[in-house]
């Protein structure tokens, strides 16, 4: 909590993308929406929009906040806990496409162990759709810690959005058909470009209120004569979401104005569209997959952390647009500047880095390679190149995101050694590049 006047600009607060730090101003402190707002980010969560508004979702905390010091008692929408892996063993995966119609009852987050709830009914209901962003269905309860919700208690909630570091956005609420006819389904036309038009229903609540009967099936039958037999149900088992791993990022609401929470003036660079990652096994019979094991998180908040300099320029931590980075200095073809970390490998062989990187000031065909050794450092393989003016790395001062760069060892390898090492040809430079949030995983 910071006093008054510390920073220049009317501000409320911001925190850092999946980091301990979140800072607030003044009595912005007191409030309860803002501090969940805030540590959400650190979780790695990103805004809830509605109607192209990036903090239009009342429906969750990573909507709008509020200058309250006592509520509003709300959660994070489904597309949020679902990233977060929280009602994991009450959310279910639907691939209408697939595998056909679903039906089923929903409970809110409330609920998730309440013991009168029906053992069959699920949390979430994730719809894939085959693209890059699938909805999220939850029974959005208005009782005890969502007591407080703004926007479409007890309703049916649905919600869009991508994997890892993405924005949602509020598709729409329903009411049950037995209550309000009109507003009890969602149809989504030419569903995946499949040429069939996907329905969502909110069928009725059960007897206690608590628990939601929806339907997911294609228009071209009536349900629920096209929800039984052997086409009906055709799910994907309970999914263990592999973890994202998105690395501390320049505050994401660097100063905002207003009350509630205002659209930031400064946002983060483009969100990560990192995949979850998994396999998802058909027959319930079959043990889940193994996911990955992190490995390493290091975001230069301690100098270079588990890296050391091996090159000939150093590399110093730098703050490089409010975030922590390792800044590599190019000066000519014979001083490459490198860090390097030795990682154990924990009885895994496939190992994902994922990490960001920025040119400060670059010429073109300058660049920087990440590679690894299991030969002590005598020789070194590279996993990719990343240099200025190909593949999308042609803007300066811009963030560029890395995503699960793989590469296999030997198994009975312990140890492998990461390395970045800048690169140019050219006898005289003074270009400057910045790494940020190396995540090393291994399965």
């Amino acid at each position: 909590c910071l006093p008054p006047g510390t920073s220049q600009g009317q501000w409320i607060a911001y925190g850092y993308i999946n980091s301990w730090l979140s800072v607030y101003n003044d009595n912005y402190c007191k409030s309860m929406s803002t501090q969940v707002h805030e540590v959400g980010h650190n979780l790695g969560l990103a805004h809830s929009a509605k109607d192209g508004v990036s903090y239009g979702d009342k429906s969750g905390m990573m909507g709008f906040s509020y200058n309250r010091d006592d509520g509003p008692f709300l959660c994070f929408n489904p597309a949020k806990t679902y990233q977060l892996g929280w009602f994991n063993d009450k959310a279910v995966e639907v691939d209408p496409i697939n595998h056909g119609t679903w039906s089923g009852l929903i409970i809110g987050s409330s609920d998730y162990k309440n013991d009168l709830a029906g053992e069959s009914a699920n949390v979430i209901v994730k719809i894939k759709t085959g693209g890059s962003k699938d909805y999220y269905v939850g029974y959005n309860r208005k009782k005890w810690m969502n007591s407080g919700v703004l926007l479409a208690g007890d309703r049916v909630t649905i919600i869009e959005q991508g994997d890892g570091y993405s924005q949602s956005d509020f598709v729409g609420n329903l009411a049950p058909t037995t209550e309000q006819p009109l507003n009890s389904k969602r149809i989504f036309d030419n569903f995946g470009n499949s040429g069939r038009n996907l329905v969502v229903e909110f069928v009725d609540r059960e007897s206690r209120f608590d628990e939601a009967n929806i339907a997911i099936y294609f228009d071209d039958c009536v349900y629920p004569a096209c929800c039984e037999g052997a086409q009906c149900n055709m799910v994907i088992s309970n999914p263990i979401p592999a973890p994202t791993f998105p690395p501390t990022f320049p505050p994401s609401t660097r100063k905002p104005t207003g009350k509630p929470t205002g659209k930031p003036t400064g946002k983060p660079t483009a969100a990560p569209t990192e995949n979850q990652n998994f396999s998802i096994e058909y027959n319930n019979n079959q043990s889940p997959p193994a996911q990955p094991k992190e490995l390493l998180n290091e975001n230069f908040r301690y100098d270079l952390g588990v890296f050391s300099n091996t090159g000939v320029n150093e590399v110093t931590r730098e703050i490089f647009q409010y975030v922590l980075t390792a800044s590599f200095p190019l000066t000519n073809a014979w001083s490459n500047p490198s860090i390097t970390t030795v990682v154990p490998l924990q009885n895994t062989n496939t190992v994902k880095v994922t990490f960001w990187y920025n040119a400060e000031r670059m010429r073109y065909g300058e660049g920087f390679k990440l590679q690894y050794s299991t030969q002590h450092g005598d020789t070194w393989t590279d996993v990719n190149s990343y240099v200025y003016g190909e593949g999308g790395f042609n803007t300066a001062n811009k963030w560029h995101h890395a995503e699960l760069e793989t590469f296999q060892v030997h198994e009975g390898v312990s140890t492998v050694q990461i390395r970045f090492v800048g690169e140019t040809e050219r006898p005289v430079t003074e270009s400057v590049f910045h790494v940020a949030g190396v995540v090393i995983s291994g399965q």
